[in-house]
């Protein structure tokens, strides 16, 4: 079973989450509404996304990411993906979020990754080395 874990490391308007298997209807709406809380409450939120061994999204997940994306596509302002799915996904990301500044990084790089995200950002630093499987 897949599932969608929000990581210890993620701080404030960081958000760190790793992907792994199959991810079904519930995991997606709760990583959703957990996301949509943290915008709500920072304004502007940075996020990490770990693929492990992650299957790609089902085209219902899709289409509710896709609504997602247009209510809060906005408030993401970078979003670095670490690991597995590919250039593809991360073409994709770039046109959904047209504002975000989209980066892939090989999954031996999630510290580099966490580093980039608090670039040129004035707020706290959390340094956590992280290995992406």
């Amino acid at each position: 079973m897949g599932q969608v874990e929000w990581l210890p490391m993620s701080h404030g308007r960081f958000i760190a989450v790793r992907i792994a298997g199959d991810i079904k209807k519930d995991s997606w709406d709760e990583f959703d509404q957990r996301l949509a809380a943290t915008i709500e409450r920072e304004r502007l939120v940075r996020l990490m996304v770990l693929t492990e061994d992650a299957v790609l999204p089902k085209p219902g997940a899709v289409l509710r990411g896709l609504a997602f994306t247009w209510t809060h596509s906005e408030a993401i302002e970078r979003i670095a993906f670490v690991g597995g799915w590919g250039a593809g996904v991360r073409a994709l990301a770039t046109e959904l979020f047209s504002r975000s500044v989209v980066k892939g990084f090989p999954k031996n790089q999630s510290a580099e990754a966490w580093i980039w995200l608090h670039q040129d950002d004035p707020g706290i630093y959390r340094p956590v080395p992280l290995q992406a499987g």
